[in-house]
């Protein structure tokens, strides 16, 4: 009986959280790695200055008093985001990443359309591969709706310099907390996944129309990792965003709380 029990609990020793931001137990922003500002106009960030009112991330309060990492890009300035898992990821691995976020009221998110990144930092191929994976927004059917698109790279075997396409779409609403759990797989022939609110999302494929659970690509061109925040255009409004908990595994259970599965 003992041989079986160990038995049971073996499929849970591989899995391994690499990264868990929590605002409820008062985790500092800075547990998700390393900040990453923008100035205006897409301009630099002055060198050894932090943040501050034009640009911030930082563990505070939503609007309803609960606790989440409040991330803001004032207008005509173009990044807010924490870059994750700096040189920790590698090729032929699968990454569960959990993300609990609102998304402020009001805001134009024309103007800071990206709000997860799955970013090439390989110089070799990052001009022909830039972001293989992304949550971005897209304007809505009335003022207080906006809509979301889950997009990749089109096509997995293309040589040659291809915009993301988009793999899922959804109209959401402005001030309610949303929960995204992330899939992708680094191998050659990988793949990414995407759940919404705790359930396994259906993926279009661009190109064939087909609908799949699972699109295959190569979503690691070379050093390739998360960031989280706002990003985008600088336009003439402000945008905030609220993350309430980041989570970074190795198998899906990692996840699960935090992306409702």
């Amino acid at each position: 009986m003992r041989v079986l029990s160990l038995l049971a609990i073996l499929p849970f020793v591989s899995a391994k959280l690499l990264l868990n931001y929590n605002a409820s137990a008062g985790d500092a922003a800075s547990i998700l790695g390393r900040q990453n500002l923008e100035g205006w106009n897409g301009a630099a960030w002055p060198k050894g200055q932090a943040q501050n009112a034009s640009a911030f991330f930082t563990t505070a309060k939503d609007p309803n008093g609960i606790p989440a990492a409040h991330v803001h890009k004032g207008a005509h300035f173009a990044r807010s985001e924490y870059h994750m898992l700096l040189g920790q990821t590698a090729a032929s691995q699968t990454y569960y990443i959990g993300y609990r976020v609102s998304f402020g009221a009001g805001a134009d998110y024309q103007s800071c359309p990206i709000v997860f990144q799955w970013k090439n930092f390989d110089s070799a191929t990052v001009d022909k591969d830039n972001i293989p994976a992304l949550l971005v927004f897209r304007q809505g059917s009335s003022a207080d709706k906006y809509i979301i698109d889950f997009a990749a790279q089109a096509d997995p075997s293309a040589d040659q310099n291809i915009s993301q396409k988009t793999l899922w779409t959804k109209e959401l609403t402005h001030g309610t907390i949303y929960q995204f759990g992330i899939v992708i797989n680094t191998a050659k022939s990988g793949f990414v996944q995407l759940y919404f609110n705790g359930r396994l999302s259906t993926l279009v494929n661009p190109s064939t129309k087909e609908h799949t659970t699972k699109y295959a690509g190569n979503f690691f061109p070379g050093q390739t990792e998360p960031k989280v925040g706002l990003y985008g255009g600088q336009a003439t409004n402000a945008c905030d965003s609220y993350i309430y908990n980041v989570a970074i595994g190795t198998a899906l259970a990692d996840i699960a709380a935090v992306a409702g599965i």
